[in-house]
């Protein structure tokens, strides 16, 4: 019996460790959902300021952001050097280097930013510089919006990008994109996305909305202004037609048609 323990607890700690693997593989039971994001696919490759762990993060950022809202995210970074030769980057929602925009569904659009780094050498009488455009494909939200909303938060600085943390300004600008959305149309669809097929009963949608009412209801508003005018009518030839009999006067008879003879009257 001394024996027999040891291996039944060796056959009760395999039997556990086998559990655990299975519900491990298996993932949440039925009815739950897991809370952490999904991660891109890709795996991020070397970067030209940002590196890939951070990358990485840039891009679920965003992954979550295009859940929510259905607006496609991220940037696209190119370095230009004499020392440097041509490198560039590219993050979005789709992964640590995809393009933005590209390989994922942008129902409402997308927001990117378009950096440009330029050094030149020492000898050069030129300076460092640096470029950023923003784009944005959303309806009711330009990309003039975008920008200002960007200058605002301060993130559209030039400097920040040619220093020693480079890397931190664009991070910060890449993950602040999603806040350009306050108070703009993407959250719902915009009258002029709006196709005919989604007209009900088969109508055909014109944009405005008084004249698709007066199609709709044009020959009840006919046959009410007919009996109207039929009604003004009656009530007008009625009236005319009283004043013409006119009424009769209370106390008043009609004068007799025969007159008395002589022998009729009253003899005196």
């Amino acid at each position: 019996m001394s024996r027999a323990l040891p291996l039944l607890r060796r056959l009760g700690a395999a039997a556990a460790c086998a559990c655990a693997l299975s519900v491990a593989v298996a993932g949440p039971a039925a009815g739950q959902t897991s809370t952490a994001p999904a991660a891109p696919a890709t795996a991020a490759g070397p970067g030209a300021v940002v590196d890939g762990a951070d990358r990485t993060e840039i891009a679920q950022s965003l992954a979550e952001a295009t859940a929510d809202t259905g607006v496609c995210f991220g940037y696209s970074l190119r370095v230009l050097g004499a020392a440097f030769g041509t490198t560039a980057e590219q993050v979005s929602n789709g992964g640590p280097d995809a393009e933005p925009g590209a390989g994922a569904s942008c129902p409402k659009g997308t927001v990117a930013a378009r950096i440009t780094l330029i050094y030149t050498s020492e000898s050069s009488e030129s300076e460092d510089s640096a470029r950023i455009s923003i784009e944005s494909s959303v309806p009711g939200l330009p990309s003039s919006v975008v920008q200002q909303r960007l200058k605002d938060l301060e993130l559209l600085d030039e400097g920040a990008l040619l220093g020693d943390q480079d890397d931190v300004a664009v991070r910060n600008l890449a993950v602040a994109l999603p806040l350009t959305l306050d108070d703009a149309v993407p959250a719902e669809e915009s009258p002029e996305t709006v196709t005919a097929a989604a007209a009900p009963n088969g109508d055909r949608l014109t944009g405005s909305p008084g004249d698709d009412w007066m199609r709709a209801h044009l020959v009840t508003v006919l046959v009410g202004a007919v009996l109207l005018i039929g009604a003004l009518i009656a009530i007008v030839v009625g009236w005319f037609g009283r004043r013409a009999t006119g009424p009769r006067r209370p106390g008043r008879s009609d004068p007799p048609s025969t007159f008395p003879s002589s022998s009729d009257s009253p003899s005196t």
